[in-house]
């Protein structure tokens, strides 16, 4: 996927548009979704995403040079996984 097919996915999901207490156009996310990946080393981003059943965090990850993809857990131990894991990047 692009990240302008990620950004569509992402908002049609969300309520209101609403990802990270942002309300987001499909443009302005794509544009914050490229600046996260503009650094080389950069291979995934994390973001609390409002959906119709409460706020759960996601993950959009690089899985190619131009390809992307993102993760949304269907159980809370999952989204615990994703916030550990985005925790510990923060801190090394």
């Amino acid at each position: 996927m692009t990240l302008s097919s990620v950004s569509s996915s992402l908002l049609s999901l969300s309520v209101n548009n609403t990802i990270g207490n942002i309300r987001w156009t499909r443009k302005s996310f794509t544009e914050a979704l490229a600046r996260a990946f503009a650094h080389p080393a950069a291979v995934g981003v994390t973001y609390e995403i409002s959906l119709p059943d409460g706020d759960w965090f996601c993950e959009v990850y690089k899985t190619g040079p131009h390809n992307y993809d993102y993760y949304i857990p269907e159980t809370r131990e999952q989204e615990a996984r994703v916030f550990y894991d985005a925790c510990k990047e923060r801190r090394a």
